[in-house]
């Protein structure tokens, strides 16, 4: 149950970044008349550089909102035998939710710029 947990997070922040890129793209192109398409694709580099290069920022705030070790089990080839513990290293079983959080946070705010120009340039 862990690991869909996790999977699940680790879906819905990705998906959240992407609509954010995409509503701020899509509002971006809508407000600019020529050079629409150079300047939505400028609004997603800006967007992916702003969070690469704030994201070390955002993993240093671990403490923040913590880490979590998912247990990894697996079945043995025995019928009817218990689960056994897989064996690796700590490290790799480290799930930092920070990163999920900055990535929605970026989708978000990309998201409220895409909205807030739609809004501008909307017609009522």
């Amino acid at each position: 149950m862990d690991v869909l947990v996790v999977s699940g997070v680790v879906y819905f922040s990705a998906m959240a970044l992407m609509l954010g890129i995409a509503g701020g793209a899509a509002g971006v192109k809508l407000v600019v008349r020529r050079f629409a398409g150079f300047a939505s694709a400028a609004f997603v580099i800006f967007v992916l550089y702003c969070y690469f290069s704030l994201l070390p920022e955002a993993h240093s705030l671990s403490g923040m909102l913590g880490t979590y070790e998912v247990p990894f089990w697996i079945e043995s080839a025995a019928s009817g035998a218990t689960p056994q513990m897989v064996k690796l290293k700590a490290d790799t079983i480290k799930v930092d939710f920070m990163i999920f959080a900055w990535s929605i946070f970026v989708g978000l705010a990309a998201m409220g710029i895409g909205m807030w120009l739609f809004e501008k340039r909307a017609e009522a």
